[in-house]
């Protein structure tokens, strides 16, 4: 967050990130940019996978979930891409995976039910985007023919 939001090079990642060719004409040599983003992915994958690894167990157990990714890149949407709102959309999901496994053992409820309520979840919050949009639209089109009926 500190790198992104309160440095130079936050700025330039955000201004390649947002539109690559306006950041090109503004001077800024793209390619570096994203040398410098994938070596920071990287080097957070490397400690992630360090931790995993370095864990409880010391190894790399058998069943490590593949789609862990995918659940992160989830909980960054859900968080809106900001620090806090990541943390709470994680303890969201958390949540919801320890009473999911709860629930799957204490009664006769399939483990999927866990999946399937992270899907609810994340597609309320696509529908409240589109939504969101959509209003914007709606409310735009509005002004827009209010002030023409004005100038008439």
């Amino acid at each position: 967050y500190i790198i992104l939001w309160r440095t130079s090079l936050g700025y330039k990642i955000r201004m390649v990130g947002f539109n690559r060719d306006a950041a090109r004409y503004a001077g800024i040599n793209v390619e570096r940019i994203f040398i410098i983003v994938f070596f920071i992915s990287g080097a957070f994958a490397g400690i992630a996978g360090f931790t995993e690894v370095n864990g409880m167990q010391h190894m790399l157990i058998e069943g490590f979930n593949p789609m862990i990714g995918a659940e992160g890149i989830g909980i960054a949407i859900l968080g809106n891409a900001h620090p806090l709102g990541i943390v709470l959309s994680a303890l969201l999901f958390g949540a919801l995976k320890v009473g999911g496994n709860l629930v799957v053992q204490t009664s006769r409820i399939p483990a999927s039910i866990i999946g399937i309520m992270e899907g609810f979840v994340m597609l309320s919050v696509i529908l409240s985007y589109f939504i969101r949009d959509k209003l914007i639209v709606l409310r735009s089109k509005k002004k827009l023919v209010a002030q023409e009926e004005h100038r008439l």
